[in-house]
């Protein structure tokens, strides 16, 4: 058998029409299957992708609100009184300076959360950079994303939510910052 091959090796000899073909048939089924798994192999990765980017986005924009409302000061009613399990409030920003709201709002056709100024609604100052937020990620709903002051505790209830277009699914952070001047007394 040894020298058979040997023969084989030496031999000047091209191959046959038959070798070709089922090379040529065996080369078109690997690149078939290659086609067929690469659309559900894209989709896989980029479903991957945007969910760990939507959760990177809702673990710092978790840091940045609590960072803001840490260092809140002067916190009151946007509406004049708080009702008994909270609302929206506005505050003096030791970043942004006084009478300052959060929100959610577009910049740049890119919706956002920012702090904006109650007196001047045209000024918003985006808590982090624009650029952090990926085309497929969005806030899912007023009530999905909330920022309500709670007087009795003295306590900022947060809740962020961030959803994705294309997959579906959504990130979802919820706490509580106790900011480090509250008022001496709920208005």
């Amino acid at each position: 058998m040894k020298i058979g091959m040997k023969k084989k090796l030496r031999s000047r000899r091209g191959m046959t029409l038959m070798e070709i073909l089922c090379a040529v048939a065996v080369m078109g089924l690997l690149t078939a299957a290659i086609a067929f798994s690469l659309p559900a192999v894209t989709s896989t990765y980029r479903n991957l992708t945007s969910g760990a980017e939507a959760t990177v986005l809702c673990s710092t924009l978790s840091e940045a609100v609590a960072q803001e409302l840490r260092f809140a000061s002067n916190i009151r009613s946007a509406s004049g009184a708080f009702a008994s399990d909270g609302g929206a409030f506005i505050y003096d920003s030791q970043r942004f300076g006084p009478n300052v709201q959060l929100t959610l709002c577009d910049i740049d056709d890119v919706a956002c959360v920012a702090a904006r100024s109650a007196k001047d609604t045209d000024i918003v100052y985006p808590l982090i950079s624009v650029g952090a937020y990926t085309s497929s990620l969005e806030f899912s709903g007023e009530n999905a994303t909330r920022f309500v002051y709670l007087p009795e505790k003295k306590l900022f209830y947060v809740a962020l939510t961030v959803y994705n277009a294309q997959t579906q699914s959504h990130v979802w952070n919820e706490f509580y910052v106790r900011p480090l001047n509250p008022p001496a007394q709920s208005d």
